[in-house]
């Protein structure tokens, strides 16, 4: 996502199969070739070089041609990486009333989508100018969560356990003689 560096796409004549070549790309939405737009066009070199344009660009196909005689079409299918984020929820672990937290070092292309907790009668999260506000609602434990959405409107879920206000104990001990 958001990987801007020319992509090549290459043919190989596995066969060296003697001949005129030619190639016949198909390419969609979302490529440059050489700083303008393409969708269809043929070449004698077996291979291109393409700049990605949004995200995702859609897949390359190309026929080959040799002496006329059209050869079965291949297509390179595009996907993106997974989105997998390393940030983190930064703050405390426990608190008594309400409390800001943030995402350190967010990117720009990175934003907060959307912020939950795991119970809401314990704590409400909202969020503003993407700080994450906690508010106690009760004693007890939750788990905040905030969605992330990079530019390639990829989504993914970091999360983290707060206590809210005094912790709870079960007493099951029992004294024997």
């Amino acid at each position: 996502c958001d990987d801007t560096s020319a992509k090549t796409f290459t043919v190989n004549n596995v066969n060296n199969s003697p001949g005129n070549l030619s190639f016949n790309w198909e390419v969609g939405s979302g490529w440059e070739r050489n700083g303008s737009a393409v969708s269809n066009f043929t070449t004698t070199s077996n291979s291109v070089s393409l700049v990605p344009t949004s995200y995702p660009p859609s897949n390359v196909s190309v026929t080959p041609v040799l002496d006329g005689v059209s050869y079965p079409k291949l297509t390179t299918t595009i996907n993106l990486s997974d989105f997998n984020p390393s940030y983190q929820i930064s703050g405390n672990s426990s608190i008594c009333g309400t409390t800001n937290y943030t995402i350190d070092n967010l990117p720009s292309n990175i934003s907060i989508l959307s912020v939950s907790s795991s119970n809401s009668n314990v704590a409400t999260v909202s969020l503003n100018n993407g700080e994450i506000i906690v508010t106690k609602v009760a004693d007890g434990l939750v788990t905040i969560s905030a969605t992330l959405q990079n530019s390639c409107s990829q989504t993914a879920s970091i999360t983290k356990d707060i206590q809210i206000g005094i912790p709870t104990y079960v007493n099951n001990a029992t004294i024997s003689k």
